[in-house]
């Protein structure tokens, strides 16, 4: 079983971008992050960038979908794992109709 770290958890509203950041010891070629089981890439939804010892994920234009557990493996995948945790929060938005009333009056 990989020995888990924890990632910093990270909340954010909803339509803003969240970014997780971790210390590497393996290539940078090497490291993979999940969402869940899924295994992320960098796309119009999220940035992956690696760099010597350390490693990112950003995930853009955040929805409430996107709440959930996410994991960086290194590339020793049978020894070292980090996790963490996004929260996303909603926005209130309220829609007004107009309303009208009518007064009258009795003498």
């Amino acid at each position: 079983m990989p020995e888990k770290q924890q990632l910093e958890n990270v909340t954010v509203l909803a339509g803003y971008a969240a970014k997780f950041t971790a210390n590497v010891s393996a290539d940078s070629d090497k490291v993979q992050w999940k969402m869940g089981d899924e295994s992320l890439q960098s796309s119009t939804k999220y940035a992956i960038q690696n760099a010597t010892g350390t490693t990112s994920l950003t995930i853009f234009n955040c929805t409430l979908a996107d709440t959930g557990q996410y994991s960086m493996w290194d590339g020793r995948s049978d020894r070292y794992r980090e996790e963490g945790q996004l929260t996303v929060y909603g926005t209130l938005r309220r829609q007004f109709s107009n309303i009208s009333c009518s007064l009258s009056y009795k003498y």
